[in-house]
């Protein structure tokens, strides 16, 4: 009697932590990386003249559509931070600085590739870009660093647009088998936005990467009934990116578990649906 007594008091085996959130493996990425591609391919086959205002022909059909912010981004980048403050164009980005200072950083690491420009891209570059603002603003800058800037960006879009094809890919994980959750994550990579602006100095891809961050930490994160702090925080950087919705039930929901509310996992269907 004494024995099944201790062994009632007995505490109770502590519940086993979750398992781990499945990872994308390197199949799947380069899939996600393919669609990608295949998008920027439907940009140059198929350019959407609606959406950008200049097209550069390249050879038959296949063109590069940009539209008129192009320029003044890729000026950003070659005088950031002077640029944000000298024209009334920097200073209506202000609050937005951002895409052209994660662009700079990009452009810094591509300094040793300038000296490979063609002298011909190089003046192809400067002389559009001179004649569509006031001239004055675009005085010492060189067409070889705006190519440089202009590559900058478009390799920035490509990894924000690839970042979340990854987290969506992740998140969709978490709810159904492998080849769907695949083609789910893909499916965004062919929206006409990304296919339109993927290639494109724009800040059109953060509408891709900051829903993409929200997803993920509402189907993998709080799902788990874990603290979502690093998505929370990337979703406040990106406003200074661009201004939307999404971080607002990140922080309410990283508020209440820092006053010690009760936060018990939430179903990652029930996370989505709530989201769309």
């Amino acid at each position: 009697m004494a024995d099944a007594t201790v062994a009632d008091a007995s505490p109770a085996p502590a519940p086993s932590p979750p398992a781990a959130p499945p990872r994308t493996s390197l199949r799947e990425t380069a899939a996600l990386l393919a669609v990608l591609a295949l998008a920027g391919a439907l940009h140059l086959l198929r350019p959407n003249r609606e959406a950008h205002l200049h097209a550069a022909p390249l050879a038959g059909p296949v063109a590069y559509a940009f539209n008129a912010d192009s320029a003044p981004y890729a000026r950003l980048v070659v005088t950031f931070p002077r640029g944000f403050d000298d024209c009334e164009q920097g200073r209506s980005r202000r609050m937005r600085p951002l895409y052209p200072a994660a662009g700079w950083i990009l452009y810094q690491a591509l300094r040793p590739a300038a000296g490979l420009i063609p002298d011909r891209w190089a003046a192809q570059a400067a002389a559009p870009a001179a004649g569509a603002n006031p001239p004055e603003i675009w005085r010492g800058i060189d067409g070889r660093d705006l190519v440089r800037a202009w590559a900058a960006l478009v390799l920035l879009n490509v990894l924000m647009a690839g970042a979340a094809l990854l987290l969506l890919h992740r998140a969709f994980l978490a709810l159904v088998d492998r080849p769907f959750a695949l083609a789910l994550a893909a499916l965004p990579a062919l929206h006409f936005d990304v296919v339109d602006f993927l290639l494109v100095p724009s800040t059109e891809p953060l509408n891709l990467l900051l829903p993409a961050i929200a997803v993920h930490a509402m189907a993998v994160t709080w799902a788990r009934g874990r603290a979502g702090l690093a998505g929370a925080a990337a979703l406040g950087l990106g406003q200074l990116g661009k201004g939307l919705a999404y971080p607002a039930a990140s922080w309410a929901y990283e508020w209440l578990r820092g006053r010690g509310a009760a936060s018990p996992p939430l179903r990652p269907r029930a996370a989505l649906a709530a989201l769309a």
